[in-house]
């Protein structure tokens, strides 16, 4: 992983730009024996110059990065579930320990409940109103990720010890949004089971009409005709 994202890097490119360019000039009889020392000269002024205009290859994905790629591609119908399943590895791996083992488990139940909430959306027929919708896709997509992201941003010292607004540290904050966007996925599973359940219920009421002893029983008329 870290070979590829050395290899596909701008300050690489760079140097392997300059290195192809002398070995075509030695192709074409421009050099003389020296031609190897000059195309490794080559890639070493091509990859600092990559380095100063594009930046250092980044071997190793942060964080932030990692959350930032996962939001790359939002139309993908895999989109929600790429993401929650980066802000899961945000919150084990935590390499910066912006959060506390609380704080982990918090957040991993939140993608975990967002999750099962959007399959079970999906499973139901999507019986959801056309606002709980909205906002079931953009806890997904905007609300938890960018919450998240903006909280990453900020040195984990200042998040636990400064004082910043309500009287509360970011990291309270932050557990003030995490607790406020559980309550809202509890209230949308429910309505969701609650609506999946009048679902339900008008359909045994339909069968209750069609084959009670109400009405005329379909399987009576074969059994009469037979």
């Amino acid at each position: 992983m870290i070979f590829w994202r050395f290899l596909n890097s701008p300050a690489n490119w760079c140097g392997l730009i300059l290195a192809i360019a002398v070995v075509a000039a030695r192709a074409y009889g421009l050099l003389g024996n020296g031609w190897g020392f000059a195309a490794l000269l080559g890639y070493g002024a091509g990859f600092w110059l990559g380095k100063i205009f594009f930046g250092a290859p980044q071997l190793v994905v942060t964080d932030l990065a990692a959350l930032d790629q996962a939001l790359t591609n939002r139309d993908a119908p895999a989109a929600i579930a790429e993401t929650l399943g980066a802000i899961r590895e945000v919150a084990r791996r935590d390499s910066a320990n912006h959060f506390n083992i609380v704080q982990q488990g918090q957040l991993i139940a939140l993608a975990d409940a967002i999750d099962a909430l959007h399959k079970e959306w999906l499973k139901s027929g999507q019986h959801l109103s056309v606002e709980d919708a909205f906002v079931a896709k953009r806890l997904a997509l905007d609300y938890l990720p960018d919450t998240v992201r903006r909280y990453l941003a900020i040195p984990p010292k200042f998040a636990a010890t400064k004082i910043v607004s309500q009287n509360k540290t970011p990291a309270q904050l932050f557990d003030d949004s995490i607790r406020e966007m559980q309550h809202k996925v509890e209230e949308l599973q429910n309505d969701l089971a609650a609506k999946d359940a009048e679902a339900f219920v008008d359909h045994a009421r339909f069968l209750n009409q069609k084959f009670g002893s109400g009405s005329v029983s379909p399987m009576s008329n074969i059994t009469n005709n037979a």
